[in-house]
């Protein structure tokens, strides 16, 4: 059976963490745009997906503080931020760069760039 490093827990931890930094916002700044005005909104996420969403920083933090981390099993998590990951994970580094050097620098390791 394989067994999960703690660096790679935090790894995929720290990935759904800063998602969740980079989106979170951008969610309740388009909240408060009244309806009338909903195609300056930049994200179409509803109530529901957005709190959503705040469960899901709230579970991935959870699970880094339960005893058993990271034997235990990951939790899961909406498919709005699996959504949001894929895309990040499918984007050439040059576009994300930033996103991918903050990431490393959670997880404890450093990226080297040239």
């Amino acid at each position: 059976m394989y067994s999960k490093t703690p660096v790679e827990e935090n790894l995929w931890v720290s990935v759904r963490l800063t998602a969740l930094e980079e989106l979170l916002p951008r969610v309740q700044t388009d909240q408060a745009i009244p309806d009338e005005y909903s195609e300056l909104r930049t994200t179409s996420y509803t109530e529901s997906e957005y709190y959503g969403l705040l469960m899901d920083r709230k579970i991935l933090i959870e699970y880094t503080e339960d005893a058993e981390f990271p034997a235990c099993e990951r939790p899961p998590i909406s498919q709005p931020l699996e959504d949001v990951v894929s895309t990040m994970e499918n984007k050439p580094v040059s576009l994300c760069s930033d996103w991918v050097q903050s990431i490393c620098q959670n997880a404890g390791n450093q990226l080297v760039t040239t």
